[in-house]
């Protein structure tokens, strides 16, 4: 694999509120190779937004406490003023959210603003800019994108103005590319035809993809690596084919459980996870999941589990005070189709490994 692009270094993000300080990102690190996707998954309130949108400094303000470290060629951006951040926000970083009507200006064309993002960054003139973004119009997968570059955005039906705002985000060949949650919203087919897209770009074009998402099911048609985040923290991390074969965090089996299944072309109801996400105020002691969690002991209320390599996994890490044993069985179990064993029923395969 190719050196990387981004790397996050222990970022925190915390907002200082009148109720108290809201820890939104707490000590994340990862990182991203061109050509490479990584996906970030996790409920609303995981912290995916916030850092991501930090990495362009969407976050900063006077009541923000920022932390860290984000290099990205060769620099950090987390030291960049406002200048340098002008300059790199969707010119050689750039972003896509999940909402292209609140994204794109409603009085204007689609083409128009691809128009206004390359010519803040080039010196081109409006032709040839316009000839750009008809090209990326093209690009994208927009038919008859000399027609449809006139077009307005509530003119093209979700799934087209999807396509306008990637085509936005592109216009000067970013090496970074952020989707935030892209596909939330479309129907399946159309979720299927823009992920397709944000691969094929990311293959053609030699682009880092940082993907955000609150659902495994698209993760698993677009990353290469994966990073499960709770409570403003990564609490697994691994190659994706990894993490699906066989994942190692409590959190990671509550959101897998939660999508629907079809074993045998049947089709079985998703399992939601018990109990709500914490607040990012007054957070659990010990382990944030613990709350939540059918396996929590004692000790999880206490001890804080940091993120630490998975036995017999390379790339994989988890942050889990469960012994590597126990984790596998339970896993083996949930895939078997069975029950959740008990903390009763795994009491000895505990006791083997030493812990109360």
């Amino acid at each position: 694999m190719s050196e990387p692009l981004l790397s996050v270094e222990g970022l925190r993000v915390a907002f200082e509120t009148d109720h108290g300080v809201v820890h939104a990102v707490d000590g994340i690190s990862y990182a991203v190779a061109p050509g490479r996707t990584l996906g970030i998954v996790g409920e609303s309130g995981a912290g995916k937004t916030v850092s991501a949108r930090t990495l362009l400094g969407l976050t900063r303000g006077p009541r923000t406490q920022i932390g860290g470290r984000i290099m990205f060629g060769g620099g950090d951006l987390a030291s960049l003023g406002e200048e340098g951040l002008r300059h790199l926000a969707g010119d050689v970083v750039a972003l896509t959210t999940h909402d292209p009507l609140s994204a794109l200006h409603p009085l204007y064309p689609v083409g128009a603003q691809v128009i206004e993002a390359i010519r803040a960054h080039r010196a081109v003139s409006k032709a040839a800019a316009r000839d750009r973004a008809i090209g990326l119009l093209e690009l994208v997968g927009i038919p008859d994108p000399h027609r449809r570059v006139d077009a307005y955005p509530h003119e093209l039906p979700p799934g087209l103005r999807q396509r306008a705002m990637i085509a936005v985000a592109l216009a000067n060949g970013p090496k970074l590319l952020i989707a935030d949650d892209p596909t939330r919203g479309l129907d399946v087919t159309v979720q299927a035809q823009i992920l397709a897209l944000l691969a094929d770009l990311g293959e053609r074009l030699g682009m880092a993809i940082v993907y955000l998402t609150r659902d495994l099911g698209t993760v698993a048609e677009i990353a290469d690596e994966v990073a499960v985040m709770y409570a403003g923290r990564i609490v697994e991390l691994a190659p994706a084919g990894q993490l699906f074969l066989a994942p190692q965090h409590p959190y990671t089996w509550g959101l897998l459980r939660s999508l629907p299944r079809l074993p045998e072309f049947g089709v079985e109801q998703p399992v939601p996870i018990s109990g709500p996400p914490p607040s990012l105020i007054q957070r659990p002691q010990g382990c944030h999941f613990h709350p939540r969690c059918p396996y929590a002991q004692d000790s999880h209320r206490r001890i804080d589990p940091q993120l630490r390599p998975a036995e017999g996994e390379e790339g994989h890490s988890v942050a889990c005070l469960l012994p590597a044993s126990v984790r596998r069985q339970i896993w083996q179990g949930l895939e078997a189709g069975h029950d959740l064993p008990s903390l009763q029923q795994l009491a000895g395969v505990l006791v083997r490994e030493g812990r109360s």
